[in-house]
């Protein structure tokens, strides 16, 4: 009889789950592709230790506490979660370096982000922000048009000034390595943190209670209704007493068990290899870094690409008959002289 309640119970919350989403079967959509070969073969593990300061220290943490996590997007039946959860790392990584919290535009990914697998509302790798913001910088979500499921040309961005700040140094961190996941969050941020949706989550998540820790029941199928079962989301915390993930999701900032679109998912071996945990996380430069007679004179030159490209053009022009040339590669000024 207690079976059969449970079972009845299940059926309940599901109906009702679908009754909520009846307007669309992906309400909630996922749309990520996981991570690239190349990110997942620059595997990093760190030792944890290094990052105690004191034992027994960092039995919890929360990146909200310190003021750099923005409040959770909603991405409703855009495949976009790629495009927020790479936004979101960025978001708390220039927080980190002192500059003021602000929302970035992951609208710049579903309409100008050309890399490789990086396909707007139809989905993405997970690692394509960070590739992206290799060479080319973030956007405020103030100046970007307004989200739109017909899309926007790239074009219509082009009164957005990017913001001077590159990705460094992308790497993947083996998803049932907690140490090494506790390091990373620590070292660099926040990162992106890969999870397949099983039949059972939404469910969950509609109605679990304040604190609750997913956990895939074992049985529940991956989403029979999605084609892109994964689902990229935020890593932000941790706690040894929950044993579990702190995520921030983009299914909207009131939602979830949490009530401000967070959740936790429990780190034990069964939910990271059956729900094949995956984490990406990246390093930050905040410019371009100048080069004279292969001297390092400035680490941090705070320019544009046009503005780096133009200051090459100047030190041509105001030294004649000691600079010959002066190239610009990736986010590097070489001056030299014959």
């Amino acid at each position: 009889m207690e079976g059969f309640v449970k079972h009845l119970i299940y059926i309940v919350t599901t109906v009702a789950f679908l009754l909520a989403i009846s307007s669309t079967q992906k309400a909630h959509a996922q749309g990520s592709w996981g991570l690239s070969a190349e990110t997942l073969a620059n595997q990093r593990s760190f030792s944890w230790e290094d990052y105690q300061v004191l034992p027994g220290a960092f039995t919890t943490h929360d990146w909200r506490r310190h003021g750099v996590v923005t409040s959770s997007e909603y991405q409703g039946g855009c495949g976009a979660c790629w495009a927020i959860a790479g936004v979101g790392a960025m978001e708390a990584k220039l927080a980190l370096m002192g500059q003021e919290l602000k929302k970035l535009s992951w609208m710049q990914h579903i309409n100008c982000n050309n890399t490789e697998n990086a396909n707007g509302c139809n989905g993405g790798l997970s690692d394509s922000v960070f590739k992206y913001h290799v060479e080319h910088g973030p956007m405020t979500e103030e100046c970007a048009p307004e989200f739109t499921f017909g899309g926007w040309e790239c074009s219509a961005f082009d009164h957005c000034k990017e913001l001077t700040h590159y990705v460094t140094d992308i790497y993947s961190v083996e998803g049932n390595d907690i140490g090494s996941l506790k390091a990373s969050l620590l070292r660099d941020g926040p990162g992106v943190f890969v999870y397949i949706v099983k039949d059972d989550f939404k469910p969950w998540w509609l109605g679990a209670g304040p604190g609750a820790i997913y956990s895939w029941d074992g049985v529940s199928p991956n989403l029979p209704s999605e084609t892109i079962p994964r689902h990229d989301i935020l890593l932000i915390g941790w706690s040894d007493y929950k044993q579990a993930w702190l995520l921030k999701n983009s299914w909207g900032k009131d939602a979830g068990p949490n009530g401000d679109g967070t959740f936790w998912m429990s780190w034990n071996a069964f939910n990271a290899g059956s729900l094949n945990y995956l984490y990406s996380n990246y390093s930050i430069s905040a410019g371009y870094q100048l080069f004279v007679e292969n001297e390092l004179v400035v680490q941090n030159l705070l320019v544009s690409q046009s503005e780096a490209e133009e200051a090459c053009t100047q030190a041509v022009m105001n030294y004649p008959g000691q600079f010959v040339q002066c190239l610009h590669q990736g986010k590097t000024i070489y001056i030299q002289s014959n």
